[in-house]
C-alpha cells in the first residue's frame, strides 16, 4: 500500500478532526478495496493514527492507534500501534 500506486486516490484538500483527543489533519486515501483516513498532528505533523474501511458509508474497518516513538536509523517510527474496531 502506498500513495503512489497506480488507480490511487488522494482528496485534494486536507481536513480536520480530533484523533484521540488531538486536533488533526486529516488525508483520505481511496485504494482500490479500502479508504484510508491518516491523522496528522497539527502542532507537530506526527502520524497519530488511521483508519481505514473496507465500507465507509457503513463505517466497517478498523482504526489504528500509534503511541510512543523509536528512533531507527534517523526515521521516527511509532513504538507500538493499537487496532480496534470503530
Amino acid at each position: 500500500m502506498k500513495w503512489k500506486d497506480p488507480g490511487v486516490e488522494i482528496d485534494s484538500v486536507a481536513t480536520s478532526a480530533k484523533f484521540e483527543g488531538v486536533d488533526c489533519h486529516v488525508i483520505r486515501i481511496l485504494y482500490e478495496k479500502d479508504v484510508w483516513h491518516f491523522y496528522r498532528d497539527k502542532s507537530n505533523y506526527a502520524l497519530l493514527g488511521e483508519v481505514f474501511y473496507v465500507d465507509e458509508e457503513k463505517q466497517v474497518g478498523e482504526r489504528l492507534i500509534r503511541s510512543g516513538e523509536v528512533n531507527a536509523v534517523g526515521i521516527i517510527l511509532p513504538q507500538s500501534v493499537l487496532g480496534i474496531h470503530p
